[in-house]
């Protein structure tokens, strides 16, 4: 299950970061202005933000799963010798 959750996490944020690169794109191929550079700028830093938060979910998820698999392993180990 947690398997599925940091999947499911890190799909729905490169999801966005895909959605995110078309709309620089397009901003890119838009005639100059000042609206068009400050909304690039937006979603770039939108883009690095989103994959910095992919990063630490994913991390953060990792570490739930090493806990949760080692406090499974401490009471079974606990509960053996009692």
């Amino acid at each position: 299950m947690d398997e599925t959750l940091v999947r499911l996490t890190q799909r729905a944020i490169e999801t966005a970061i895909v959605a995110l690169q078309e709309l620089r794109q397009y901003l890119l191929a838009a005639s100059p202005s000042e609206t068009v550079a400050a909304e690039l700028e937006c979603t770039e830093r939108l883009i690095n933000a989103l994959g910095k938060e992919k990063k630490a979910s994913s991390e953060l998820i990792e570490r739930h799963i090493r806990l949760t698999t080692a406090d499974v392993r401490l009471t079974s180990r606990h509960a053996e010798e009692n």
